[in-house]
C-alpha cells in the first residue's frame, strides 16, 4: 500500500467506524500473490442485504492476472500452483466478517490447520469451485478494505477491516470458542526412487493428524452460531531406495540431516535461498527450524 493510500485510510477512519477487523502475518514466501490479491479488495461496498463473493470480486488467480507459483496443499501433499497463498487473504476476510457479525453463506475449511490463523477462522478458496460468500445483515452499507504493511524488515502483516457509518453497529461479537470433536491419525506413504540403489530413506513431508471441530460464536444481540471445520490428516511421505523393503516401517525418527536432504538438493547455495524455500524447509523439518538453519549454514 502506498503512502497516499495510507492517508486515505486514515481519512476514512475519521468518518467511518470499524464494524470488525482481523490481522494475520508471516506470509513472506507468498507475499507477491497476497499483494496482487489485495489490490482487488480496496473499499468494496456491501449494501444492506447484499452478499460479498471472494471469487467474483478477485477473479481467477492465474499467471495472466499477475500471480506467481507458490506452495499449496493438494490431496494431503505440498504442491506448487499459480496463486498459491491467497487463501491467507480469504481466511483473513472470513475472520473479519465473523468479527463483524456478517452472515456466512459459504465457507470451506482448509485441509489442515493454518499456522497464521486460529482454528475455525480459516477459509480456503479455489476459482471457481470453492468460494467465500457472506451477507450484510445490517440496515446500513458496509465497506470491506484489505491492506498489507511492513512492521519490520522481516515481518509483514495483512489487515482486513469492515467499515460503516452506522454508529449502532458496535462490537457484534461477544466471544468465540473452538470445540474439538476428536482427531484422525495421519498415514505414512512410501515411494521407491531410483536415486539410491541402497536401502536409504528420507522423509520429505511431515505427517499431521486431522481434526474435526466446531467454532462457536456468541453475538451481543443474543445469537449463537456454530461453524463446522474438518481438517484432514496430512500424509507423512517417505522416499526410499531400491533395496528398501516396502513392508518395513521407519519407526526411528530421522536425523536433521535426513530432514534437510530435499532442502539441500533444492538450495545448493545458502545465499540464493528465496524465502519460499525457507518455508518449504520449515514444513519439511516440522519444528526443528532453528536446528535446520544451523545445519544449512
Amino acid at each position: 500500500m502506498c503512502i497516499r493510500d495510507r492517508y486515505l485510510v486514515e481519512e476514512y477512519e475519521t468518518i467511518y467506524q470499524h464494524v470488525g477487523k482481523y490481522k494475520t502475518s508471516r506470509y513472506e514466501y507468498r507475499a507477491h500473490n497476497i499483494k496482487t490479491n489485495v489490490a482487488n479488495l480496496e473499499w468494496i461496498p456491501i449494501h444492506p442485504g447484499d452478499s460479498f463473493s471472494y471469487n467474483k470480486t478477485v477473479g481467477p488467480r492465474t499467471e495472466e492476472f499477475g500471480y506467481m507459483t507458490s506452495i499449496i496443499i493438494y490431496l494431503g501433499e505440498f504442491k506448487e500452483e499459480y496463486g498459491g497463498g491467497t487463501c491467507q487473504v480469504s481466511s483473513t476476510i472470513h475472520a473479519a466478517a465473523l468479527m463483524s457479525g456478517m452472515e456466512i453463506v459459504q465457507r470451506t475449511s482448509h485441509s489442515r490447520p493454518s499456522t497464521y490463523i486460529k482454528r475455525g477462522f480459516d477459509a480456503t478458496v479455489s476459482y471457481p469451485e470453492l468460494d467465500l460468500v457472506f451477507k450484510n445483515p445490517y440496515p446500513a452499507s458496509v465497506y470491506l478494505h484489505a491492506e498489507t504493511y511492513e512492521v519490520t524488515e522481516d515481518l509483514s502483516k495483512l489487515r482486513v477491516v469492515l467499515y460503516s457509518r452506522n454508529v449502532q453497529i458496535k462490537k457484534p461479537i461477544k466471544k468465540t470458542r473452538w470445540i474439538s470433536n476428536g482427531t484422525e491419525p495421519y498415514k505414512k506413504k512410501f515411494r521407491k526412487t531410483n536415486k539410491w540403489r541402497t536401502d536409504h530413506k528420507t522423509r520429505i513431508q511431515r505427517g499431521k493428524d486431522g481434526e474435526k471441530g466446531i467454532l462457536a460464536v456468541w453475538y451481543t444481540d443474543g445469537r449463537k452460531e456454530r461453524f463446522v471445520s474438518q481438517y484432514r490428516p496430512v500424509n507423512e511421505i517417505w522416499e526410499v531406495g531400491l533395496a528398501w523393503d516396502i513392508d518395513q516401517v521407519p519407526w526411528e525418527e530421522p536425523t536433521c540431516q535426513d530432514k534437510l536432504w530435499k532442502c539441500r538438493k533444492i538450495c545448493q547455495d545458502k545465499h540464493e535461498m528465496p524465502s519460499e524455500i525457507w518455508q518449504s524447509c520449515y514444513d519439511h523439518c516440522g519444528g526443528d527450524f532453528l536446528i535446520c538453519q544451523n545445519e544449512i549454514r
